[in-house]
């Protein structure tokens, strides 16, 4: 017999009896997919010199490996690094990845998720912006008074190790303003979650 592709709008699971215009009926059944991963998180966020990647899944269902992709412009993706799945879950997994070569500014992750047959799915692309040391503290040089990118955990230190006390405001878009407290002019570091090494603070 002939074959015949039938297209239907307003998709809801059910089996139904439908008639064909040119004469006979079809019993059609129309079944919600299962997909491989239930995504409920993916993120990326600067550490040190390093992004951390991660992500989690609520439930996995023939889920091989993960890949994580990395990109400069979204246009061109390499591989960055690969983490096993667990196949079969219905619990909560959560998963890190540490990409140790990021580039200085926007770095852009997506997961190539793999299942056991070979299918692969996309997820969303997160971002993560790394900064230099120069554009992480500015002015610098500075009269103790600076910016900083939000989010940064950080503490001020002098060249002998002494803890520094500020205040910190918010200062528009993604910055905040920190003003050193009885601040002598000199050499002092700042140490923070989203530089590596030191930032050597210049006040005058």
């Amino acid at each position: 017999g002939q074959q015949y592709l039938i297209c239907f709008s307003n998709f809801s699971s059910a089996i139904n009896t439908v008639p064909l215009d040119f004469g006979g009926t079809a019993v059609v059944g129309c079944f919600e997919l299962a997909l491989p991963v239930t995504l409920s998180e993916f993120s990326a966020h600067p550490q040190g010199n390093f992004v951390k990647v991660q992500w989690t899944t609520e439930s996995e269902l023939d889920n091989d490996y993960f890949v994580v992709e990395h990109s400069i412009d979204r246009n061109e993706w390499h591989d960055a690094g690969i983490l096993d799945g667990k196949e079969f879950s219905h619990e909560k997994t959560d998963y890190i990845f540490l990409h140790r070569n990021p580039s200085t500014g926007i770095n852009y992750y997506r997961l190539r998720q793999v299942d056991i047959n070979g299918d692969v799915i996309y997820s969303d692309i997160a971002a993560a912006e790394l900064l230099s040391d120069k554009q992480l503290v500015f002015p610098n040089p500075n009269a103790g008074v600076f910016y900083l990118p939000a989010g940064c955990d950080f503490t001020i230190r002098d060249v002998t190790g002494r803890l520094y006390s500020f205040e910190e405001s918010a200062a528009g878009d993604h910055l905040i303003e920190v003003a050193l407290r009885n601040i002598q002019p000199g050499i002092y570091f700042l140490h923070s979650a989203c530089s590596q090494d030191p930032v050597r603070i210049i006040v005058r």
